[in-house]
């Protein structure tokens, strides 16, 4: 009868960590796409900020302005030129830790089953943790990105009625 409990024991909690693991999993693929979409809206804004500054410089525009509407403009087009500088260093490519699968397979002979597992969800968990950090930092740079090109927009229609 004790057999059979230890038995039945091992296996539920070999499901509890398989169900751990793969629970850890699904949230490392989650954050890893949140964070390409987080990505991709950065590099939208990005694009849409030098189209925006291009097409302004290009138009020159402000030499049909009054001198308060010039300063204006500047000050807008400093804001993108922000924008911009915003979205490179929000865009650029960071070091992310990324999991050794080989040391699965180097630790499997030294140590248990149940230690391997716990050391892989471990390293999963961690790099959840880590992929939820740069999310947070991505985001809050895209809500600042969004607020600074509606501040600019609202700059250049004024520098155009001043």
């Amino acid at each position: 009868m004790d057999s059979k409990l230890v038995r039945d024991s091992k296996a539920k909690q070999r499901m509890m960590t398989q169900l751990l693991l793969n629970q850890a999993n699904d949230t490392l693929q989650e954050t890893h796409a949140t964070r390409r979409a987080i990505d991709g809206k950065i590099h939208s804004l990005l694009a849409l900020a030098l189209a925006l500054l291009s097409l302004l410089v290009a138009f020159g525009v402000w030499t049909r302005l009054r001198p308060i509407g010039q300063m204006i403009f500047i000050a807008a087009l400093i804001v993108y030129i922000i924008v911009v500088g915003l979205g490179l260093f929000a865009y650029y490519p960071r070091g992310l830790p990324i999991p050794f699968a080989g040391a699965i397979t180097e630790f499997q002979d030294e140590i248990g089953y149940d230690d391997l597992v716990e050391l892989v969800a471990q390293s999963t968990l961690e790099l959840v943790q880590e992929n939820v950090k740069k999310i947070n930092q991505k985001s809050f740079l895209l809500e600042i990105m969004v607020l600074l090109i509606v501040f600019s927009s609202a700059m250049l229609v004024i520098s155009v009625v001043v």
